[in-house]
């Protein structure tokens, strides 16, 4: 009889729950160490702001990330951003109407949210900085053939005209295409982060 209602007893118990697994650690992202990264063809539109005019307007937005370092969830490097209008009559690669070179701080927290500063090296004031965050995963990203980790950003910058802009950052590395010609200019990616300094990171 025992047996009998331990067994219906068991019937009416909850499945036991799914083993969790263990939690991410700081160094979940230390392989961003050296990598670079930049916004996918699909992504580069970005909308500028007339304030005096109260317009709004498409812009062409290539930004190219190069993270030099990463420590317990810190990252730092430099980058440049191109802006153009768009060409319709002539939709290939354009020269950028406006360059300018970038450098990177921010966070990456284990479960992946992102928040990076872009400070202008050439106004290297906090009033001057651009604030993006996000969060970088495993998708199939624009520009991508298969899943890779990626950065989905938003960001919003200018003290005059305001532009506003979201992509998905994919890594690229010199084997690829793009990393000698960006999408929509005519340079590669080390043209365009030519003359851009890089930061002398900490010493622990």
């Amino acid at each position: 009889m025992f047996p009998l209602l331990a067994a219906l007893f068991a019937q009416d118990l909850p499945a036991p729950p799914p083993a969790v697994e263990p939690p991410a650690t700081r160094l979940d992202w230390a392989w961003l160490a050296g990598t670079t990264w930049i916004v996918p063809p699909a992504d580069l539109p970005a909308m500028q702001l007339d304030p005096k005019a109260d317009r709004v307007s498409w812009v062409v937005d290539q930004t190219v990330w190069r993270f030099q370092g990463y420590r317990t969830g810190y990252v730092w490097g430099y980058g440049v951003v191109m802006l153009r209008a768009p060409t319709p009559e002539s939709p290939g690669p354009s020269e950028a109407e406006t360059q300018q070179c970038l450098t990177i701080l921010g966070t990456v927290t284990p479960d992946g949210a992102v928040h990076l500063t872009f400070t202008p090296t050439i106004a290297r004031r906090s009033s001057s900085a651009t604030t993006g965050t996000g969060r970088i995963w495993t998708q199939l990203a624009p520009g991508q053939p298969s899943p890779k980790p990626t950065f989905e950003m938003q960001m919003s910058t200018g003290d005059r005209d305001r532009t506003a802009h979201w992509a998905h950052m994919i890594q690229v590395t010199e084997a690829d295409p793009m990393w000698s010609a960006l999408p929509g200019f005519p340079v590669g990616v080390e043209e365009a982060l030519e003359g851009c300094a890089a930061l002398e990171g900490p010493s622990i």
